[in-house]
């Protein structure tokens, strides 16, 4: 079982699972029927089709761990059902919710969709840089204080990295975004 060629289905959707296995053997991947919560860790992939329910926050909360150190332009997870709310930070890149009626074409477009791993690590890059731009600004909202070291170590991203992003919030923010060397960014009062 390689990760480049197999899919992993976690569902009980009887469409879904027929959908996915007529696209496996076409397209010559392999597919996995998971049936516990550990098989998204152990098992090799490049795309999981989960239902949501079978999410659970304990192992979510895990998982985040995991979830921190894959490459989510290799590994995708399509959740069908309603919206997770909380969801950890580093599962948010992972996933992606079915936003349509599910038909074979549809599932079909999500398979070749994971497959292009170019096309994947760009979307999960502007994803990423989205969700850490908005995240920055809802702690800046809070009245907390952004410190450079501990945001650049959180987002594993560089100084000038989350400077660029600072620069994105001054651009469209309202309020002022003050610098102090030592105290970090914080919204003008």
């Amino acid at each position: 079982m390689s990760a480049t060629n197999t899919i992993l289905v976690w569902t009980k959707n009887q469409n879904i699972i027929r959908f996915t296995t007529e696209i496996a053997e076409k397209l010559k991947l392999s597919i996995y029927h998971a049936t516990i919560e550990t098989d998204l860790i152990a098992i090799p992939c490049f795309l999981m089709i989960v239902d949501t329910e079978k999410l659970k926050d304990d192992f979510l909360s895990d998982f985040n761990q995991i979830a921190k150190h894959m490459d989510s332009g290799k590994r995708s997870i399509i959740v069908f059902g309603k919206r997770i709310n909380n969801l950890p930070f580093h599962v948010k890149f992972l996933i992606t919710y079915a936003n349509r009626a599910i038909t074979k074409d549809y599932i079909l477009n999500l398979v070749n969709k994971a497959r292009n791993p170019k096309q994947n690590i760009k979307q999960g890059l502007f994803k990423q840089r989205i969700q850490r731009i908005i995240f920055l600004y809802k702690l800046l909202d809070e009245g907390k204080v952004l410190v450079t070291k501990e945001m650049s170590e959180l987002f594993e991203i560089s100084d000038r990295t989350l400077r660029r992003d600072i620069k994105v919030l001054r651009d469209v923010c309202d309020k002022d975004i003050t610098y102090d060397k030592d105290i970090g960014y914080y919204f003008q009062p």
